[in-house]
């Protein structure tokens, strides 16, 4: 391998950036979120943090900004039903890896949904499991010719029954993105902005709620231990008197 080749680096500083998002990550799920301000490490818990640094990833994640669209990435990723579990690679990255497994030959739409979807339990969540049993059932029924049901076909139903608009099959490259007319698209794309701006303008309602809420608990907090420090200061001068 030649490390000087840009396609190397590239690769290369992918995984860091890669890993360090997912040093960060932990570090913020675990020493952050939920946890009061005024109870929030002041200095680093790792020792491969400064804490000068540490300092600055806590004014960066407390940022409203930053907490808002924290916020709507959780709420987008809990609407997601079907996880893919490929890691950082991409569909199309793990699909390619896919040839030694299937010794040259072709996966199926339906194994490329097993494969994309299977945990490193080799398990599948309890939505995935009814998708592949509904598959099944779907794939015993004959067509109207007797012929047995094309498993893209098949695949592309029952998804559609759970998701507005299933995009596995295109990401795959089982099926090309349909182009629709600019005339035919405006009213959807009308629409779309529409609801998306009142479904952020409803999670921002609900955030400024939250901080409001949040700022309260840290002045009780805050108020509370000065109420500590008041009581033990006058204890102390009553054991010195």
């Amino acid at each position: 391998m030649d490390t000087k080749q840009s396609p190397v680096k590239g690769a290369c500083n992918k995984h860091i950036q890669n890993g360090v998002r997912q040093f960060r990550h932990n570090l913020k799920k675990k020493h952050f979120d939920g946890v009061p301000l005024f109870e929030v490490p002041t200095e680093s818990p790792v020792p491969s943090m400064s804490h000068e640094k540490w300092r600055e990833l806590v004014e960066y994640w407390k940022a409203p900004h930053n907490i808002l669209i924290s916020n709507i990435n959780k709420n987008n990723y809990s609407k997601v039903q079907f996880h893919q579990t490929t890691g950082s690679r991409s569909y199309t990255a793990h699909v390619e890896n896919l040839g030694d497994l299937y010794r040259g030959k072709q996966p199926s739409p339906v194994d490329l949904f097993r494969e994309t979807h299977r945990n490193n339990d080799d398990c599948y969540s309890p939505a995935v499991e009814l998708v592949l049993a509904e598959i099944e059932n779907e794939m015993c029924k004959p067509t109207l010719d007797g012929e047995r049901k094309n498993e893209i076909m098949g695949l592309s139903e029952v998804l559609g029954k759970r998701i507005k608009k299933p995009m596995f099959l295109q990401n795959v490259g089982l099926e090309h993105k349909p182009t629709r007319s600019k005339m035919s698209t405006l009213p959807d794309l009308l629409e779309t902005e529409w609801r998306g701006k009142a479904e952020l303008q409803d999670l921002v309602d609900s955030q400024n709620a939250n901080l409001f809420e949040l700022n309260r608990k840290v002045q009780e907090g805050r108020d509370r231990q000065a109420a500590l420090e008041e009581n033990l200061d006058t204890f102390t001068k009553s054991v010195i008197e």
